[in-house]
């Protein structure tokens, strides 16, 4: 493991807000999609690496930080750094930069971002078989990482320092010369700059390496940003809280969509209603009068088709008066529709009960289908002894057919004498 001469030499970050040009007006953007997210992948000539023993599983960034105050000759708060390590490795990769290696143009951008890290980092977050060496070519460094063994952290981390002016073909030989030298000559994976696709509310990341989908936990990521930890802390807890809000702003745009759409919907429907209300109030006055003619071709034709008996129904009815009973008015009902006939007969007597006694004659007559009293009976005068007369009414109804007419021979015609 080396540690990499002092230099100035910046590769880009990757952050569009990273030159100081005025930016290009933003995108138009769904009010449905999630906000933008950076990343600032810094250049790995600025770090250097350790491989550092972990004793303790439950106190590994102790750990870790105890390793780098020892190895450092700057103080831990003058180091941006973060670690790589993994349930169970005995070890765990390392990497730290002095902070005023930075400019104040760079750092004040990253609280724009969603991690912090080296560009050889994005490398580490896929699980390395043992034997696999990765290999990060930028044009200010090469940053080789190798794994040699299954604990899936590198036993091997270097990172060697190049001239940016450097031809393309004099980077190349530099690299091969690198992993000769390191006897790293096998299984070479190359790995190109990372591009932050985006964040999950959860806080993981995802990006975009050479057109495959790398994504790194929220957890990981923690670790492998160079920031100050206690700030990362904080970060995480603003992000929920303004993820929170802003599913609460999109829950409100989607509820005040649907709360348009209904009324635009209720305002067409009592449209329509409207409409149809109007049609049938149109349509009405013809179909009543269809109901009208119809009910009269109906009466037409029972009037036509059935054979009225009054008077021997008169007489069965006359049959049954009690003896102080009198029919003071008799009155034929339309036909009903199952073609019988109703009699309404209006009485007077002098008893009340002789109602009920007439009642019980008629239904005894076989051809009376049905009696009826629409109303109460009333007294309206009196005998000349004084003995009160009451007024009853009664519906009568004949079984259809059930009366039938009597046979009327008529009288001889007259002789003459001769």
């Amino acid at each position: 493991m080396t540690t990499p001469a002092d230099t100035t030499t910046d590769a880009p970050v990757e952050n569009p807000a990273a030159d100081l040009a005025p930016d290009p007006a933003p995108p138009r953007r769904s009010l449905f999609a999630s906000p933008p997210c950076y990343a600032a992948l810094l250049p790995n000539s600025r770090f250097f690496t350790r491989i550092v023993p972990i004793t303790e599983e439950a106190a590994v960034v102790e750990q870790v930080d105890l390793a780098l105050e020892t190895l450092s000759p700057f103080p831990l708060t003058q180091l941006y750094h973060g670690h790589f390590w993994q349930a169970g490795a005995p070890y765990a990769l390392v990497f730290a930069a002095y902070r005023k290696r930075f400019l104040g143009e760079e750092t004040q951008l990253w609280p724009a971002d969603e991690i912090v890290m080296p560009a050889f980092a994005i490398a580490l977050a896929v699980p390395a078989a043992a034997g696999t060496t990765r290999v990060s070519l930028a044009t200010d460094s090469i940053a080789v990482l190798h794994w040699a063994d299954d604990t899936g952290v590198p036993t091997q981390a270097v990172i060697e320092p190049l001239d940016p002016a450097l031809p393309e073909g004099d980077r190349t030989a530099a690299r091969e010369q690198l992993l000769r030298n390191l006897g790293l000559g096998t299984s070479v994976e190359d790995w190109s700059q990372a591009e932050l696709l985006s964040m999950s509310d959860s806080g993981d990341l995802t990006f975009n390496v050479s057109g495959q989908e790398i994504k790194i936990r929220a957890e990981l990521a923690a670790a492998l940003d160079v920031r100050d930890k206690f700030e990362l802390a904080e970060r995480s807890r603003l992000h929920r809280r303004d993820i929170w809000l802003w599913r609460t702003v999109q829950a409100a745009a989607a509820l005040l969509v649907l709360c348009v759409v209904g009324a635009v919907m209720l305002q067409l429907s009592q449209t329509k209603y409207a409409q149809l209300q109007a049609q049938y109030k149109k349509n009405d006055k013809p179909v009543q009068e269809a109901k009208e003619n119809e009910s009269t071709v109906n009466e037409i034709e029972q009037r036509t088709t059935h054979r009225y008996t009054p008077l021997e129904m008169l007489s069965l009815v006359t049959k049954t008066r009690p003896d102080n009973t009198v029919f003071t008015q008799t009155n034929f009902l339309p036909i009903n529709g199952a073609g019988a006939s109703v009699l309404q007969a209006t009485f007077r007597t002098i008893s009340v009960s002789e109602t009920e006694t007439l009642k019980n004659a008629l239904k005894a007559l076989p051809e009376v289908a049905d009696v009826t009293e629409p109303k109460l009976p009333q007294q309206q005068g009196a005998t000349p002894d004084g003995v009160p007369l009451w007024t009853d009414t009664l519906n009568i109804t004949f079984q259809p057919d059930a009366v039938k007419p009597e046979t009327i021979i008529p009288d001889p015609p007259a002789t003459t004498g001769k």
